[in-house]
């Protein structure tokens, strides 16, 4: 009858009023009392007593109750798997609904036999922390590589914890169990991530002084033009000389401004010219399997935008869909004012920009993550799944919308929306 959350006090409490009873007793004895008075006087003292025990175990039973099935809530409802070993690891008595998820076996099918995933090179050392475990000492963080019984390999950290029962005595070790898949995923990703933001300071660094140079030669050339003793031949090549030149400078000075990360103030900005900046970046790396085409507004308002961004989501964007084209294909950047009713929510008159290829297009069940952080389609050391997601937060923090819409084998079409 007596709960196990506070059993002390409550049995503490009935032995008092059992002596208080009794000390009555003796009294009523002494004083010459009838036995009749003696026994009555003896029960009321006893029920007096065991009342106020029992509403104390009664209420304390019924809060044991509510944390029961708050733990059990918690239990089914976990993300993560849970289950019970006993002391030879073997699953007994708990199976959550996320362990039938994770290993695609219902309790029936694991109750009474060992772990559904081999930890190899664990195998004595598990034994071990089993025991730890069942002598009451809690144990987290085993890191290890699980091969289930159907599925890949996957990287995993168990924790241990010790299940008590009647006596305080363990009963069972619970064993909570963590997929580190994605956080080694996340941690690769933002390792790459960081090592392009070193790459893209030291570009800076090397552009810098590449366009330094190709000032000096530029002003040399310049000098050698006005020569008036110079042959046609010799006015021709260098001519030749300056184009050159003044084409690698102006690719510095692109690259320059984009790898940059000095903070700028929102501005009315030229839409078209940075998307031609762009383009014109872009066909430097991009080869002549791809061409590139701009159908651009020249009424288009000016966006009131942080040039430095904008640049950057036009570029991340151009990117996407040159690398979507390996085979080539048409790179089309288009602008416009949106008419009525294409950006609902979003306050009039608001300028349009379309990024759209001629590629192999996005699967149905890939278009809707597009724009996940960390979500890449790419192979491996091809991709950090970072730029779509910059793109949407840099356009959202404009108060803008961008959207995507693809069928497989159509290519993709990009819509970034831009207040005025």
């Amino acid at each position: 009858m007596f709960s196990r959350s506070g059993p002390g006090l409550g049995w503490g409490l009935l032995a008092a009023c059992a002596l208080i009873a009794a000390f009555g007793l003796v009294a009523a004895n002494r004083l010459n009392e009838g036995i009749e008075r003696t026994l009555l006087l003896a029960a009321a003292l006893m029920a007096a007593a065991f009342m106020p025990v029992l509403a104390f175990e009664v209420r304390h039973a019924h809060r044991a109750k509510r944390d029961d099935r708050a733990l059990v809530k918690a239990f089914q409802g976990s993300p993560l798997p849970i289950f019970a070993l006993d002391r030879e690891g073997r699953i007994q008595r708990y199976w959550n609904p996320a362990a039938e998820s994770r290993f695609r076996l219902a309790a029936a099918e694991v109750m009474g036999r060992p772990m559904p995933v081999a930890l190899p090179g664990l195998g004595q050392e598990l034994g071990h922390l089993l025991e730890r475990a069942f002598l009451g000492e809690p144990i987290g963080g085993i890191q290890g590589q699980g091969r289930p019984s159907a599925g890949p390999a996957f990287p995993l950290t168990l924790h241990m914890t010790p299940l008590r029962g009647a006596g305080n005595r363990v009963e069972a070790v619970l064993v909570i169990l963590l997929d580190a898949t994605e956080a080694r995923n996340l941690e690769q990703q933002l390792l790459h991530s960081q090592k392009l933001e070193t790459a893209g300071e030291f570009l800076s660094s090397v552009t810098h002084d590449v366009n330094t140079i190709l000032t000096s030669i530029l002003g040399c050339n310049e000098l050698l033009l006005r020569d008036p003793h110079l042959s046609p031949e010799q006015k021709r090549r260098l001519e030749v000389m300056r184009r050159g030149a003044s084409r690698g400078h102006a690719l510095a000075a692109r690259l320059l401004r984009y790898v940059r990360k000095a903070p700028t103030e929102r501005q009315c900005t030229d839409l078209n010219e940075l998307v031609l900046e762009v383009a014109a970046l872009l066909k430097e790396s991009a080869g002549s399997s791809v061409s590139f085409r701009c159908q651009l507004d020249p009424d288009l308002p000016a966006p009131l935008v942080e040039p430095t961004e904008i640049h950057q989501v036009i570029m991340n964007l151009g990117t996407n869909a040159r690398d979507a084209m390996p085979g080539g294909g048409d790179l089309t950047f288009r602008t416009r004012l949106a008419g009525p009713g294409e950006a609902p929510g979003l306050p009039r008159p608001v300028v349009l920009l379309e990024v759209q290829d001629t590629g192999t297009g996005i699967p149905a069940e890939v278009l809707g993550r597009m724009f996940e952080p960390f979500f890449t389609t790419k192979g491996a050391g091809k991709g950090t799944g970072l730029g779509l997601a910059v793109v949407d937060r840099i356009v959202k923090a404009h108060g803008g919308q961008v959207r995507c819409s693809s069928r497989e084998g159509e290519g993709a079409l990009f819509q970034v929306f831009l207040p005025c």
